[in-house]
């Protein structure tokens, strides 16, 4: 749980550094920017971290296999997908519209982007602590449905 919670953290900081880099830099220059320091962290990453030798091994053949083994997995990298698409898509569509057809103030737009932002953490760790406490959802009942 602690992990979910520090990923989701430092995704909404990474959020909100881009969303600064970006109002002094063109929307192209902030992507060169961000891909250009992504590079350096893969870079940095493959140095520093050894090779860790598995135990069991498997090969690539059976990992590009099990989607067609496991039925749920397509739909979970679907709805994983999805998530992410609407995600970023909200944020690249939400701060237009704010600015142009709101009229709101460049303050304004970075406090409901940063509210946004600041969801996903407590959603995820809200989701962790559910999964990892066998909690579940109480179903809805349909109106008129007996149960």
């Amino acid at each position: 749980m602690s992990a979910s919670l520090d990923f989701s953290v430092g995704a909404a900081g990474l959020t909100v550094a881009l969303r600064g880099v970006e109002s002094f830099t063109s929307w192209w220059t902030t992507c060169l920017i961000w891909s250009g320091l992504s590079v350096l962290v893969f870079l940095a990453a493959a140095a520093t971290v050894p090779p860790l030798p598995s135990q069991n091994a498997v090969s690539v053949r059976e990992v590009f296999g099990l989607p067609l083994r496991n039925v749920p997995l397509p739909l979970v990298l679907f709805t994983v997908v999805m998530f992410v698409l609407g995600h970023f898509g909200a944020y690249t569509f939400v701060r237009p519209f704010l600015e142009q057809n709101a009229a709101a103030m460049p303050v304004f737009v970075t406090v409901v982007l940063m509210f946004f932002g600041a969801r996903a953490p407590s959603a995820t760790s809200a989701t962790s602590w559910a999964y990892a406490t066998g909690t579940r959802p109480r179903r809805c009942r349909r109106p008129g449905s007996r149960r």
